[in-house]
């Protein structure tokens, strides 16, 4: 179990360029309990953050901390990075990957809602009250397909 969690995420510098060029666009990882940024990667113009978030990743001691990112981090490549450095990862998932996302859906709509750990918070922001619910199931036996996920435990690699 991750000791230490580390976000990873980008943000756009407003008013921070030149007349004709792109404004900065930084991915900063955060050690989130201290709020501290532990390191930051320019992504370069005309790419995204899937690019530079690997470059990110080589340079942090990540060894039993849990790294979060957003949707857009949700990619192979970025796990299995994550994992070579002896870390674990929870990617959020959205349209991003449509037939695992549909996968997810029906799951946690046809299973009864007591076989989830439940968790809501409520935020008032920004002039509006956002609600999060979270629902975790610590089953992915119902994963049947032939998708795999870096380090996930070889008893699920057959359907």
């Amino acid at each position: 179990m991750a000791t230490r969690t580390s976000s990873i995420d980008g943000k756009t510098s407003r008013r921070a360029r030149r007349a004709e060029e792109s404004p900065l666009h930084t991915v900063s990882a955060w050690a989130s309990r201290q709020r501290l940024v532990l390191g930051q990667e320019a992504v370069a113009a005309k790419s995204n953050e899937i690019t530079a978030i690997p470059a990110l990743l080589e340079r942090l001691e990540l060894k039993g901390a849990l790294v979060t990112i957003d949707a857009m981090g949700c990619q192979r490549s970025i796990a299995e990075a994550i994992r070579a450095k002896d870390a674990d990862y929870l990617l959020a998932l959205k349209d991003n990957w449509p037939t695992l996302a549909d996968d997810v859906r029906l799951f946690f709509h046809q299973e009864p809602g007591d076989a989830f750990d439940r968790h809501e918070t409520t935020d008032g922001d920004h002039g509006r009250i956002e609600i999060r619910r979270h629902a975790v199931s610590h089953d992915v036996a119902w994963l049947t397909t032939n998708r795999r996920f870096p380090g996930e435990p070889v008893s699920l690699a057959s359907p």
